[in-house]
């Protein structure tokens, strides 16, 4: 680790190549280097300044590295949950997947 503040540059490297090309804009900018700086520059120009994750997963090591990845910028990182698509009053059971009870609600 290390970097600016204390993200890791790897970290932010792995983010901007992985992104496609409007959601690497909208966070970092255009025709910018991807930094820490580029990404704060950016999110004080939104009327919401952080960008909302929202991951449905089985794999709580992804989960991990995922928040890990995307905390490298100004975000929030939700892991959704099987009570976010269904009650247990409307069906769902503690073994469904929320990646099956994802798919059912469309």
């Amino acid at each position: 680790e290390g970097g600016v503040d204390g993200v890791d540059e790897d970290l932010l490297a792995i983010l901007s190549r992985n992104l496609p090309d409007d959601p690497h804009d909208h966070i970092f900018g255009k025709s910018v280097d991807a930094t820490l700086a580029d990404a704060i520059s950016q999110s004080q120009k939104r009327t919401a300044p952080l960008i909302s994750i929202y991951v449905v997963s089985t794999n709580q090591t992804q989960e991990a590295l995922l928040a890990k990845i995307w905390n490298t910028i100004p975000s929030r990182f939700f892991v959704m949950t099987g009570e976010d698509f269904f009650k247990k009053e409307e069906g769902r059971y503690d073994t469904m997947g929320t990646d099956r009870l994802a798919t059912l609600t469309g």
